[in-house]
């Protein structure tokens, strides 16, 4: 490492770039020299001369030693404390060599040493010390320690001090040197790093003024530079809120001192953001003057986190479904049971009240209404009998391609007239090129009726009364009931599946009966208008031709169904799909 050092000599300044070691070794060499000459020309004893020359020749081996030793070193500030350590002692014993411990030289020396430690820069410090020899050289002349005997040792005083000074003074400036320049190249590192921050890095005051901001923040928030952006409030660019949130954090960590964290949405920059509020306290480090912000964008990781709460909400309505779906296998069997242990005491009721009606007096009006009630009961009773066994029972079906649109629209027909009753108008939206289904049609055209006088059902008092019908093809995009990436769904992410949208402008279903609705026998309807079987019955009809039904629904809002089927190139797996559970129920009898 090189640096500029300037000696001082007379009044002619010098500049040299030249290695730190070999700095110190001139400095050191001309400290011995000067040392020598001050010792050797100083009147003294022949055992206080021996004294001296062994203190110079000591002096000059450690010189020749320093001059040995790497480069390295001398990066470091370390090997300079030990200099100062090493050659303090080694003048104060080069001044008792000499015989000159009585004197002022003492005085005089430690004077240079409190000028080199308190001198900031080595340019003032040798100004100082030309000063003090001056007046030094004075008094000396003045009192006529120039002439005599001593006169050389105290003229040779002059140029020791100088020597001593450029040395303790170098010395000291090249370890001022290196702390500011250790202290400059990690502020210029913060500062890049600060600079080429990925996250909001911001001050404020206590009411929210920006002091200070990186550029990240600032140019998010379209300013050209950190001035134009610095005192202006938080509540600038942010809704109350917002700004009230952020304010209650800020007041806790002036009042406590301590860091808070907490998450937010910036609608101005429209991310979230995850902030950070340090305390930046004054030199007492007792009262926070500011608070430091990071603030970090998260919207990916929220994204993320409601992409994953989705994906438990699908999987869980998924699990339920999974869970009816085998409770309705288990109430088909049962009702099964049920329905002809039922049918047989009915026919014998129906026996018993024809040969009532055979035995009455026909001029009995009562009896008749009377038996003419009973037949009713009984007529009911025999359908839902008949709902109960078609939804025990897996009917034969022959799957094939389906016109879906021309089926929807025959379907519309048939329920035509209901549909007039109840004074509901038709949105009917389909491709205009025919869009074909695998599938069974009469057992298509039993569930697309069931759901379409449903929803006219559910308008019956309703202000408005829409009923819209919607065909269309999409790929699968998101996990459901059979929809995903197993094996055993019925679409696959990526797939093609063929909608039947139905959505009326009803009062909608309520949320906790909204789970129920494909249970066997549940039925919002009043009393004698539903069985509650025809959904149910729609359900089973999708599964057998590996489809779904998907509702949603909310309370004034109305309700759509989603009925999600296989295009016609899916014949052969459904086909398939049939035959293996076949081959099982066969296995298991």
């Amino acid at each position: 490492m090189w640096e500029k050092i300037f000696l001082l000599q007379g009044f002619c300044v010098m500049s040299y770039e030249i290695s730190r070691k070999y700095m110190v070794f001139l400095i050191r060499l001309l400290v011995i020299v000067v040392t020598a000459y001050v010792i050797i020309f100083t009147p003294a004893g022949e055992v206080d001369k021996f004294r001296g020359y062994a203190f110079i020749a000591f002096y000059l081996f450690t010189n020749l030693i320093m001059a040995y030793m790497p480069d390295r070193y001398f990066e470091e500030g370390q090997i300079f404390y030990f200099f100062v350590f090493f050659d303090t002692l080694l003048i104060v014993g080069g001044i008792y060599a000499a015989g000159l411990v009585g004197t002022d030289l003492y005085l005089a020396y430690f004077l240079i040493l409190c000028l080199a430690s308190l001198s900031a820069q080595f340019r003032y410090l040798m100004i100082s010390v030309m000063v003090f020899i001056g007046l030094y050289g004075w008094f000396l002349y003045k009192n006529g320690y120039f002439s005599g005997d001593m006169a050389v040792s105290y003229l040779l005083r002059l140029p020791f001090i100088l020597v001593i000074a450029m040395f303790y003074g170098f010395i000291v400036t090249t370890l001022l040197q290196d702390r500011e320049r250790r202290y400059h190249e990690t502020q210029e590192r913060y500062w890049q790093l600060f600079q080429s921050s990925d996250v909001f890095v911001y001050t404020v005051g206590l009411f929210g003024e920006y002091l200070f901001a990186n550029p990240k923040l600032y140019e998010a928030y379209g300013f050209a530079d950190e001035v134009s952006m610095l005192g202006m409030s938080f509540s600038r660019f942010h809704d109350a809120e917002e700004t009230g949130k952020f304010q209650s954090r800020l007041d806790a960590v002036f009042e406590q001192g301590r860091p808070v964290q907490y998450e937010s949405y910036d609608s101005y920059v429209q991310q979230w953001l995850s902030h950070t509020l340090s305390p930046i306290f004054d030199q007492s480090q007792r009262n926070v003057f500011a608070v430091a912000v990071v603030s970090k964008d998260i919207t990916e990781r929220v994204q993320k986190e409601e992409e994953l709460k989705k994906a438990y909400e699908k999987l869980r309505e998924t699990r339920d479904q999974l869970i009816q779906k085998d409770k309705m296998a288990a109430l088909g069997r049962l009702a099964s049971g049920v329905a002809h242990e039922i049918r047989n005491p009915l026919e014998i009721i129906s026996m018993g009240v024809d040969y009532l009606e055979n035995a009455l007096p026909a001029d009995n009006p009562d009896a008749a209404r009377s038996i003419e009630k009973i037949n009713s009961a009984i007529d009911r009773a025999n359908v839902i009998i008949n709902d109960v066994l078609k939804f025990s029972r897996k009917s034969g079906s022959v799957i094939e391609p389906v016109d879906i649109g021309a089926l929807v629209a025959e379907t519309l027909s048939m329920a035509d007239h209901h549909i007039q009753k109840l004074g509901v108008q038709v949105d009917r939206q389909s491709p205009e090129s025919p869009v074909r289904v695998a599938g069974n049609r009469n057992l298509l055209s039993q569930v697309l009726l069931n759901l379409i006088n449903n929803a006219a059902d559910a308008m019956a008092d309703a202000n408005s009364r829409q009923l819209q019908v919607r065909v269309y093809t999409r790929k699968v995009t998101d996990v459901g009931y059979k929809t995903g990436y197993r094996r055993a769904d019925y679409f696959r992410m990526g797939e093609e599946m063929v909608v039947v949208e139905i959505a009326d402008s009803g009062h909608g279903i309520d949320e906790n009966d909204l789970p129920k609705i494909f249970e066997p026998f549940f039925t919002t309807k009043e009393t004698g208008q539903g069985t509650g079987l025809g959904l149910s019955l729609a359900h089973m009809i999708m599964d057998r031709m590996l489809g779904t039904i998907d509702v949603s629904s909310s309370p004034g809002a109305g309700t759509t169904f989603y009925v999600k089927l296989q295009p016609e190139t899916k014949i052969q797996i459904i086909q398939e799909a049939e035959y293996d559970e076949f081959q099982e129920k066969s296995a298991d009898h």
